[in-house]
């Protein structure tokens, strides 16, 4: 919240290979970030605490830097995207340089004790802080909340000494009750408030230095952990008035969005895989500027446990974890997630879409193209070769052109609806997803904020 995180959102479009910028010199400012420090007046801009980072391995919590924890921990997480896109570049010696102090620092902060980060005097010896307390090395938190960063799994299993010392630790997160003690504020902020009335512990799902929290269940192998607890989250802290939290360059929304759909990315900017979460809220959402088909048919229910993910016909889930990579969502295809005592036809019936629909891409470019639209206004725009396309002398006129597009297009429609399970449409959102919240500040009414009409083109939902 209080590091650089324009390094880790301009490394995430590195690896994903998201086009219309200039790689080279989007590496030189991040390369310029990593190790040039800020003007020690300006503590708006630029990494404050970076000289003391660098040599020591972490910015100390007693040389009048404000929130030393956070700022260390940002820190690493910036080193370890900044480290990725090196990597992605071919700039080998700055990414291993970035990756081994991002693991300097998290070693540095822990504290074996407790089994969290605490603050770390320039001598090498911890002050003492409880885990419920906010501010002081610590920004809108506490300990419990910036304690378990994703971007090094490895690093912390380390740590706690295995998966499940460190699982343990996640579960004592939720378990321990949700008092707290005002710090450096000095007062008691909403943000206390609003995780105290969520009930779930110490996590504050109002605020983001917990959003990834529950999705490290899965990330450790325990991804039914994770779908109930996301499930639980939907259902508590967002209704259809609004939801608890501050909604800072959408980052609520987003993590509804995305946890809606089943996916999550906890470590953006390190990797471009997406975390498998809850089965999605809607029995089939389709992406269309992805080419992507979401069936979900235990959706309705209030908590479902997930038996596996099929990712065009191949499962997802294993002991090791559960994810799909961006490159891999780029190429389209039909994710299904399968609950115990799903009907055994509804996969055949998914193979049967998935297989239709690629064997449909390679005869039709125009359907389910591939390539992410520049703006969103532009998601259905036609791909090359189609009627917008600047024709050579002597192609067939523009009329003829779409005429065959529209006849394709219909085509599939055709094939997808004849395929397509024969169940009742239900006008309402299942009773637990339009259940008011009960222990909810509200921010701001969802109604305040305006659904384009590009975005319903975009994706659709089948409720």
């Amino acid at each position: 919240m209080i590091g650089t995180f324009a390094d880790v959102v301009v490394s995430d479009a590195i690896l994903k290979h998201i086009p219309g910028f200039d790689t080279a010199l989007a590496w030189e400012a991040i390369r310029k970030d990593c190790y040039q420090s800020s003007d020690p007046n300006d503590t708006a801009r630029g990494k404050h605490g970076l000289s003391y980072y660098d040599s020591l391995g972490f910015v100390p919590a007693d040389v009048g830097i404000a929130e030393s924890c956070s700022r260390t921990l940002d820190f690493a997480f910036a080193d370890a995207a900044s480290a990725a896109a090196a990597d992605q570049l071919a700039h080998p010696e700055d990414a291993q340089r970035l990756r081994e102090r991002s693991a300097r620092a998290l070693k540095a902060l822990f504290r074996a004790t407790g089994g969290l980060m605490g603050p770390l005097g320039k001598d090498g010896n911890f002050s003492t802080q409880e885990g419920n307390t906010w501010g002081n090395c610590f920004i809108e938190g506490s300990a419990w909340h910036h304690s378990f960063p994703p971007f090094n799994l490895p690093a912390l299993l380390e740590l706690h000494g295995g998966r499940g010392a460190l699982m343990a630790r996640l579960r004592d997160l939720l378990s321990t009750p949700a008092t707290f003690q005002v710090g450096s504020y000095k007062t008691t902020i909403h943000e206390m408030r609003e995780m105290r009335m969520l009930g779930m512990g110490q996590y504050a799902h109002n605020n983001q230095p917990v959003h990834h929290v529950l999705y490290l269940f899965s990330m450790l192998g325990d991804h039914n952990s994770t779908a109930q607890l996301v499930r639980q989250v939907l259902s508590r802290a967002y209704s259809t008035s609004g939801f608890v939290g501050d909604e800072d360059n959408g980052e609520m929304g987003a993590w509804f969005v995305l946890s809606a759909l089943g996916l999550y990315a906890p470590a953006v900017g390190t990797t471009d895989e997406y975390v498998l979460g809850a089965v999605p809220l809607f029995p089939k959402t389709v992406l269309h500027s992805l080419g992507i088909t979401i069936e979900a048919p235990s959706a309705s229910q209030e908590a479902p446990a997930v038996a596996e993910v099929l990712w065009r016909s191949s499962p997802l889930t294993g002991a090791s974890g559960a994810s799909v990579r961006y490159r891999s969502l780029r190429a389209g295809g039909t994710m299904r997630w399968v609950s115990p005592g799903d009907a055994r036809i509804g996969r055949a019936v998914s193979r049967m879409r998935g297989t239709l629909g690629e064997a449909m891409k390679r005869v039709s470019p125009g359907i389910g193209e591939k390539s992410l639209p520049q703006r969103a206004d532009t998601c259905r725009s036609p791909p090359p070769g189609s009627c917008r396309v600047r024709r050579p002398p002597g192609s067939p006129g523009r009329s003829a052109c779409c005429s065959r597009r529209a006849q394709r297009t219909a085509a599939a429609r055709r094939a997808r609806a004849a395929l397509a399970p024969q169940t009742r449409p239900s006008d309402t959102l299942p009773r637990w997803a339009a259940a008011p919240c009960r222990r909810r500040e509200t921010s701001r009414p969802v109604d305040a904020v305006p659904i384009h009409a590009d975005l319903r083109r975009c994706v659709s939902f089948d409720p």
